[in-house]
């Protein structure tokens, strides 16, 4: 059962894939132009972009980690991403488009290190294959070229760990090993201190450990404790804060605004036939009107505060109809793989294109008929550029698990799905197709396994 390449190497297909990868987004980057007045206001600082850059003005002129001055320190955010555009902006003053070049520019070295892990856990073309489709793929190069937000950045450090684990795993000597596993859990660190989602994948890497090195207990045991206690202390200095600013040992506040809006929010779009702004504006003004019932000022009480509210109401709604909550957590995680973003792609091109209404519609073929008659010319161009990416991408990562089963080393190939579903399972629901960033290099493995399998079936053919 083959297992991987100890040394990688790089030549120069490796070089090509790695430049395709840092010019699609120069490229798209282009055409979004986002270094104009215009299109910095109305395209790329909208929404969280908004907030992570006021977070980065407001740690440079202030040193104060709040979007508004008047407000309280956020309880939220987690410090790498605001720290990382501030750190842009003390050198390049306040260009929230230099601080995308940098995105772009550590994309591009995610994606060689994604070759690099892969080429070590399997074999030089399945690691040239995923990291072809990591260097043309839609939504990896439209949130790292053309948007203010983490998920490029979080997507990048989480390959880094992946590398490092790599390293870990075929390391020659138990010394290497320790040392790797050790920086793997540092940039494991790093990457929940960048976006908290990942917060709890370190249990599925610790059960890995001790599972791969059942055999020699005390050795595996050695690496689970180095890897966690390294992953800990990274994020201490965060934990620390918080208790110090509100008196709460907690890493971070937003999964309890998360849970009901992000959980309950899509179910009662469907039950509301109402949009999610809508049905976001009258969640959270329902549960702050049970925090008035109470004598409590809601513009007075930090994020944790407002979880004993957040989270009650979101269970209520999720108690009182489980059945539709399921199915609509299973629509989720189905959009988060299927969205094509056409109208993200467009808003950041400047071209006008109205949202389609899909959230309720569950047949394929209205799905169909309401996107063409919702997204037009355009929009259906660009599905017909994304969507065969995306086919092609799927249909080789379905073969590629089957095939790996036999091919390699196959506690890999179940901490490579532990992965995928670690991460659809945890933002599936929301649908939205940023989410499904962190998953892309995981499921680009197999994609990279099945198309290396086809190719040579049909050479020997």
């Amino acid at each position: 059962m083959p297992t991987g390449q100890s040394t990688p190497r790089i030549n120069r297909s490796v070089v090509n894939i790695v430049f395709v990868c840092l010019i699609t987004r120069i490229v798209f980057f282009g055409f979004v132009h986002p270094w104009t007045a215009d299109k910095e206001e109305n395209v790329v600082l909208q929404s969280d972009a908004w907030g992570y850059h006021m977070l980065a003005r407001n740690i440079l002129e202030h040193g104060s980690f709040s979007i508004e001055m008047d407000q309280v320190p956020n309880s939220s955010r987690t410090p790498l991403y605001p720290g990382f555009v501030a750190a842009v902006y003390a050198v390049f003053g306040y260009k929230p488009w230099v601080a995308i070049c940098v995105q772009m520019v550590l994309d591009a070295l995610a994606c060689l290190l994604l070759f690099l892990t892969l080429f070590r856990l399997f074999d030089y073309r399945v690691g040239l294959i995923a990291a072809f489709f990591y260097a043309i793929d839609p939504m990896l190069i439209l949130y790292s070229s053309a948007t203010l937000l983490s998920d490029s950045l979080f997507v990048g450090l989480v390959v880094v760990a992946f590398y490092w684990f790599s390293r870990g795993f075929k390391a020659d000597s138990s010394g290497k090993t320790v040392v790797y596993y050790g920086v793997c859990g540092f940039f494991m660190g790093l990457a929940t201190l960048c976006r908290p989602i990942s917060q709890y994948l370190p249990v599925v890497f610790i059960v890995f450990l001790l599972v791969w090195y059942r055999k020699q207990w005390r050795e595996g045991l050695r690496y689970a404790v180095v890897f966690m206690v390294i992953f800990a202390v990274t994020l201490l200095p965060w934990y620390i804060r918080n208790y110090k600013t509100f008196g709460h040992f907690v890493f971070s506040s937003a999964s309890y605004q998360n849970m009901l809006v992000g959980y309950v929010a899509p179910m009662e779009m469907i039950r509301r036939n109402q949009s999610f702004n809508e049905v976001k504006a009258s969640l959270l003004e329902e549960a702050e009107q049970r925090m008035i019932a109470d004598g409590l000022d809601p513009e007075t009480m930090d994020g944790w505060e407002k979880g004993k509210y957040y989270r009650p109401l979101a269970m209520s709604y999720i108690k009182r109809d489980p059945v539709l909550f399921g199915k609509t957590y299973l629509y989720g995680v189905m959009y988060l793989f299927t969205s094509l973003n056409t109208t993200v792609f467009s808003e950041k091109l400047g071209i006008t294109m109205p949202e389609a209404n899909i959230k309720g519609t569950h047949n394929v073929i209205d799905l169909v008929k309401n996107f063409i008659a919702k997204k037009g010319v355009a929009g259906v161009v660009m599905a017909l550029v994304i969507a065969p990416l995306f086919l092609v991408a799927y249909l080789g990562a379905v073969l590629g698990f089957f095939v790996s089963w036999k091919k390699y080393n196959r506690y890999i190939i179940v901490l490579c799905a532990v992965i995928i579903v670690y991460f659809a399972a945890l933002t599936g629901v929301k649908g939205m197709a940023r989410f499904k960033l962190p998953a892309i290099p995981f499921y680009l493995a197999f994609t990279g396994i099945g198309l290396s399998y086809l190719r040579d079936r049909f050479l020997r053919h």
